[in-house]
């Protein structure tokens, strides 16, 4: 298997146990206090969600 193949793997297999609530080195989790959906809408140019 590829170098890219491994690394696509070991990837893969660290996203699940985060998932599963596991501890997984190489992750970080930013959580904002509040998301100003209008605000994006008006920067993106959209009126309603996709």
């Amino acid at each position: 298997m590829s170098e890219a193949g491994r690394k696509l793997i070991k990837s893969a297999q660290q996203a699940l146990a985060y998932a599963r609530g596991e501890e997984s080195e190489g992750f970080v989790v930013h959580v904002p206090e509040a998301v100003d959906v209008k605000s994006i809408r008006k920067r993106i140019h959209r009126r309603n969600p996709l």
